[in-house]
């Protein structure tokens, strides 16, 4: 294509231009500004594991783990300190006051559990944990068998479950403990029916 009498190469490469473009390395700069804007934030540790801390609890919902206990430890504050373990890998894991005092007893060292919670980061140290909201043996009657059966063999060894110190049971009490929550609905559903049945039984309550 002709213009003004010239011919225009639609096609060819673009003429060079006089200005040059320099790269500048802001972090070479004698600019302060230049070099404070360049460098990269540098970190805490307290910083480090916060943000380690929010990306874990935000990455997993609440979750089951299985495994084998180890190193249980009854804190005498009430927490419960121990390890989860398996063939290949552990947990540390803690359990709160308010969430071990509705276990029915402390499952020894090597027994298999599931466990139900979410996964933190203990600051401090920088050490990622399981914090277990509910324990539950793996064996077929879980914790609360193993309490019965340790409180039987306990009772048995006092001889307090002994045939012999069975007494006959009254065809007609005249007196009737009862072991439940003073303010609980059982209770008055006890009383309701003794109330209509035998007025005249006396009761006592723990």
């Amino acid at each position: 294509m002709k213009a003004d009498g010239q011919m225009l190469d639609l096609f060819g490469k673009p003429e060079q231009s006089s200005t040059q473009v320099v790269a500048v390395n802001p972090l070479a700069s004698d600019d302060p500004d230049m070099r404070v804007e360049a460098e990269a934030k540098v970190w805490t540790v307290t910083e480090v594991n916060r943000s380690v801390k929010e990306m874990i609890e935000g990455l997993l919902p609440p979750l089951w783990v299985t495994g084998e206990v180890a190193n249980w430890t009854a804190h005498r504050s009430g927490h419960r300190y121990f390890t989860m373990k398996d063939g290949q890998a552990q947990i540390r894991c803690v359990m709160w006051r308010s969430d071990a005092r509705r276990l029915p007893i402390d499952p020894d060292d090597g027994m298999n559990v599931r466990a139900f919670g979410g996964l933190t980061l203990y600051e401090a140290r920088g050490e990622y944990q399981l914090v277990v909201r509910q324990l539950e043996a793996q064996d077929a009657d879980g914790l609360w068998r193993l309490a019965f059966d340790k409180l039987r063999l306990k009772l048995e060894g006092e001889g307090l479950l002994d045939p012999a110190r069975k007494r006959p049971l009254p065809r007609f009490p005249s007196s009737v403990g009862i072991v439940t929550s003073a303010t609980g609905a059982a209770l008055r559903d006890i009383l309701t029916v003794l109330g209509r049945r035998a007025p005249w039984t006396q009761v006592v309550l723990r």
